[in-house]
């Protein structure tokens, strides 16, 4: 991260989980950019997709449509500005997420999706002590 991006954790998400989702949504809104880069990296783990992530997602997805509403902002000389969200957005999301569960073409439940990310993370480590060799 630059430093001059001035960056920080939001102060209301605790815990470990997505505060990378949270800082490139700040940087984001601040006029920044985020980037992916595809590089091998050893996790001594294969992570934990527990209820505890469950929560930290939903306290992040609550956060992010309460800031970004739409919303009137009422104006001096002119008519008022609408910001819109993207509430629709969330919305057809939760539906696509809905179909690929009734369709099998994503886990029912979170025991079915712990288990595959597991797998996907033994997978990775497994590609990576290959590479190492």
């Amino acid at each position: 991260m630059k430093r001059a991006a001035n960056l920080a954790v939001s102060r209301d998400l605790a815990g470990y989980h997505h505060y990378g989702t949270d800082l490139c949504i700040m940087a984001g809104i601040l006029g920044w950019s985020a980037h992916v880069i595809d590089f091998f990296l050893h996790h001594k783990s294969a992570g934990t997709i527990d209820d505890r992530y469950y929560a930290s997602a939903g306290r992040v997805e609550r956060k992010y449509a309460r800031a970004l509403q739409s919303r009137w902002v009422p104006m001096l000389f002119s008519a008022p500005l609408l910001l819109a969200g993207a509430g629709t957005s969330r919305r057809m999301a939760r539906v696509k997420r809905l179909v690929a569960k009734l369709t099998g073409k994503a886990p029912r439940n979170r025991e079915l999706w712990s288990e595959e990310r597991r797998t996907v993370g033994e997978r990775h480590v497994a590609a990576t002590e290959r590479m190492r060799r």
